[in-house]
């Protein structure tokens, strides 16, 4: 199945995981550090250290990057907020999380963390940089000087008072506690969002045509550019989850679904009324036990001559190794899963045991008359 990202591991009971974007950046910063700084900074040493102090360097910022999600994440579970993942991309990182939290005070304190997370990263560097120059140990003290110049700047970008920055949720929080209006908050923080981006886009163009800085130029377009559609896209979330939030999964899930022998072949299923119905997921029963599941991506993988002969059992994986959702996950959540995952439906699952299927067609359906009837 297509996704944009892989799962790395899990921390505190939170998903970390590679968007594939990352690599990029972290090809760029390595060749960065790499090339401009320790070879400029330490001539004397193999080509190939230079790569490797680089490569260490940048693995040690998105450690920091991690640290700072992690600042969001764990506080945002203590106050009963459900955090999908942490997604590490191009940009940076993205605690995912599935609703709102409860009071303007538990944004604050939540959105601040982070900040504050990589300023305390940054002083920390700084005192390593410091005693490792008094000790005269120069390759620890470039790279934690580098460390903590990059920490320090990733909280004050943050600290843009644009949503969903996290200077943004810090000024969307104090809107909502003067307003009790979350949307309006939203939609002032976003707007605000917005500006910003235009702002760094705009300036991005000056520094192009007037300072000849091509490269620093097009960065800032490109930073201009991440923050509009995040911008865009988080308030479009919020309002989703306006919609959607006084359901759950029992509401929109199929119970009534079609159950497969392990000896049916492609053939088998494809010329059955199954398809009819529209059921993606395929629940493999032998007897009255689930053995695994099939699902239309993998029957895509099989070549058309093999579908007479090959059966369900040689396609189909565990239920606890497949893509699944809980009965008590948010819809948002797995709407999220289903733009991650690029699948239209997944077997949901409560206590380890499968309950239902449910379809992102159902999902689209419940917002469209919710938007439709405007209740």
């Amino acid at each position: 199945m297509l996704t944009k990202s892989f799962k790395l591991g899990r921390l505190f009971g939170i998903d970390i995981r590679i968007d594939y974007s990352w690599f990029i950046i972290l090809i760029l910063i390595t060749s960065t550090l790499a090339l401009n700084k320790f070879a400029l900074q330490f001539p004397q040493l193999p080509f190939v250290f230079h790569w490797i102090l680089g490569l260490f360097t940048a693995v040690l910022f998105f450690g920091s990057v991690l640290t700072h999600e992690l600042a969001h994440g764990l506080y945002a579970k203590y106050k009963g907020v459900s955090v999908t993942n942490i997604t590490l991309f191009i940009f940076g990182g993205a605690a995912q999380i599935a609703n709102e939290p409860k009071q303007p005070e538990d944004e604050f304190v939540m959105s601040l963390l982070g900040p504050a997370t990589s300023i305390g990263l940054a002083f920390v560097m700084a005192v390593i940089w410091k005693l490792s120059e008094t000790l005269a140990l120069s390759i620890p003290a470039s790279i934690a000087f580098y460390l903590a110049a990059i920490n320090l700047l990733l909280a004050f970008f943050n600290l843009i008072p644009g949503f969903p920055l996290d200077g943004g949720r810090i000024l969307r929080s104090i809107i909502w506690g003067i307003s009790r209006n979350l949307r309006l908050a939203t939609q002032i923080a976003s707007i605000s969002g917005r500006i910003f981006a235009f702002f760094f886009i705009i300036l991005g163009v000056t520094v192009i045509f007037n300072a000849g800085a091509f490269l620093e130029g097009v960065w800032l377009i490109i930073i201009g550019w991440f923050l509009l559609n995040a911008a865009t896209r988080s308030y479009q979330q919020h309002k989703l989850h306006e919609l959607v939030q006084h359901y759950s999964l029992n509401d929109i899930i199929t119970t009534a679904f079609y159950k497969v022998p392990p000896s049916m072949t492609i053939n088998q299923l494809l010329q059955g009324p199954i398809i009819a119905t529209g059921q993606q997921v395929f629940p493999i029963y032998d007897g009255q036990s689930l053995v695994g599941i099939a699902d239309i991506e993998q029957i895509k993988h099989i070549p058309k001559p093999q579908w007479e002969f090959t059966a369900l059992a040689s396609l189909m994986r565990p239920l606890e190794q497949s893509i699944k959702a809980n009965l008590q996950d948010p819809i948002l959540t797995v709407l999220q899963l289903f733009s991650q995952t690029k699948v239209n439906q997944v077997p949901v699952v409560d206590d380890g045991n499968l309950v239902g299927l449910a379809s992102k067609q159902r999902v689209i359906n419940l917002i469209q008359t919710r938007t439709n009837l405007k209740f």
